[in-house]
């Protein structure tokens, strides 16, 4: 359940169903030296729900991979994602997703992510971050 309220304002409490779960797995390790990362995530929910207004059901299955050449200064990353956004038709949301993370100090980081939409209804993106944490 989630519960929706606004504190400045006293408006009667709002109660909604979500049906709605994830489920995720990691592991970190190394191949001879070179540290490795798989993640698998996998979530699904209801439609007619708060997370999925849609005609049917939204769901989505993620592989990422990483891969750091450089410990602790660069970081290539490749995933796939196979999705359903739940749309009445055309509702595939496949993509791929290529990243490289540089980081440049210990709290710098700056990321070049791609991902190749296969909706043909999506354009592909392009993404650049840096982060900075103190």
């Amino acid at each position: 359940m989630v519960l929706i309220t606004h504190s400045s304002h006293p408006l009667p409490k709002i109660e909604e169903k979500t049906d709605k779960f994830a489920l995720n797995f990691q592991a970190m390790g190394s191949v001879d030296t070179l540290p490795v990362s798989v993640f698998l995530t996998y979530g699904e929910a209801k439609q007619g729900t708060i997370f999925a207004q849609t005609p049917n059901k939204v769901k989505a299955a993620t592989i990422m991979a990483e891969i750091a050449p450089i410990a602790r200064i660069l970081m290539f990353s490749a995933g796939y994602r196979a999705a359903d956004n739940g749309a009445a038709t055309n509702s595939t949301d496949n993509a791929q997703l290529l990243a490289v993370k540089y980081f440049y100090k210990e709290n710098v980081q700056c990321q070049f992510d791609y991902v190749f939409n296969q909706n043909s209804q999506k354009r592909n993106e392009i993404y650049f971050i840096l982060r900075a944490v103190f």
